[in-house]
C-alpha cells in the first residue's frame, strides 16, 4: 500500500481555464474541505487545454493522484515548463464541474 499523503503538506494552485465566474474559486474551496493547502485561484492566461488537468513536479506524482481523485479529474500530468517546481497545479477547463 502507498504511503498515505498529508494533503496539508502540499501547496495547490487553480486556475480557472473558461469564461465560468468563480469555478476555480468553488474548486479551491472543494480542494480545502479535503486539507489541501490552496492558494488564491486565478485565471490561466496561456494555451487552452481541452481537459481539466492536474499537473505536478517530479516529486509530487502520488499526490498529484490524490488531488485528482479529491476533485474527480481523471487527467495527471507531469507540469509545464512555466509552471511552478514546488506546488500542484489544477487548471480547469468549462467540462468540470466542483
Amino acid at each position: 500500500t502507498p504511503p498515505a499523503i498529508t494533503r496539508a503538506n502540499y501547496t495547490v494552485m487553480v486556475y480557472n481555464n473558461t469564461s465560468i465566474t468563480g469555478l476555480a474559486g468553488r474548486t479551491s474551496d472543494k480542494a480545502k474541505t479535503f486539507g489541501w493547502n490552496v492558494l488564491t485561484p486565478t485565471q490561466w492566461t496561456q494555451s487552452l487545454l481541452t481537459a481539466t488537468t492536474v499537473f505536478y513536479p517530479p516529486t509530487m506524482k502520488a499526490a498529484a493522484q490524490q488531488l485528482a481523485t479529491d476533485l474527480g479529474i481523471t487527467t495527471v500530468e507531469p507540469a509545464l515548463s512555466t509552471m511552478q517546481s514546488d506546488q500542484l497545479t489544477v487548471i480547469l477547463t468549462s467540462s468540470y464541474t466542483p
